[in-house]
């Protein structure tokens, strides 16, 4: 499962990531410690490590819906014996299968 974080900007380097620090107050330590790796963060310098989990969304964008239950209703339509309706739906599942990806699909 994803889950969204409405608000919160994608940060510049592990360093200034919200979800990037351990205290261990039984020894009064801190250190960089990616919560969602599970791993040290110290080898990523000024960047993100190369397997950080964070997807950025785009600033502006509409709705977000699930395509391939939209492409899979539409290869359920019965539509009639007309070239009209053929081309119409071969657009549209062109248009579909074309549009940008947001998020990329997860099991």
């Amino acid at each position: 499962m994803d889950i969204l974080i409405k608000g919160m900007e994608m940060p510049s380097c592990c360093g200034n990531c919200q979800f990037n620090q351990f205290y261990d107050a039984k020894h009064w330590t801190s250190w960089n410690f990616c919560m969602f790796l599970d791993k040290d963060t110290d080898d990523a310098g000024n960047g993100r490590l190369a397997d950080c989990p964070l997807v950025a969304l785009p600033t502006s964008y509409g709705r977000l819906i699930v395509a391939d239950a939209l492409l899979e209703k539409l290869e359920k339509i019965a539509l009639p014996d007309d070239l009209t309706y053929t081309i119409a739906h071969g657009i549209l599942k062109q248009i579909i299968d074309d549009a940008p990806v947001i998020v990329e699909a997860t099991e």
